[in-house]
């Protein structure tokens, strides 16, 4: 099973791939905003790349990205919305 995570290295995202691939072996697909040198992941696309992405093969979206810590309350309300 090939499995599209957003937020691939947040805290949940990291959790949730390393208790995916380990006992289940799924074809792990991360998109986050930078790519780790050292990660679990199958494929990795930066979000620039998300054109790139062979929606095809994509069998779930597990989607965890999110605006988080903003511990000033500097945003705006509409923008954890937009995210």
């Amino acid at each position: 099973m090939n499995i599209f995570i957003t937020g691939a290295y947040g805290f949940v995202g990291n959790n949730l791939s390393k208790a995916l691939k380990t006992p289940f072996k799924q074809q792990l697909i991360g998109i986050d905003i930078n790519e780790l040198e050292n990660h679990i992941f199958n494929e990795f696309y930066s979000w620039n790349e998300l054109g790139k992405v062979n929606w095809n093969k994509i069998d779930v979206i597990i989607h965890l990205a999110g605006k988080a810590h903003d511990t000033k309350n500097t945003s705006e309300g509409q923008s954890y919305y937009d995210i």
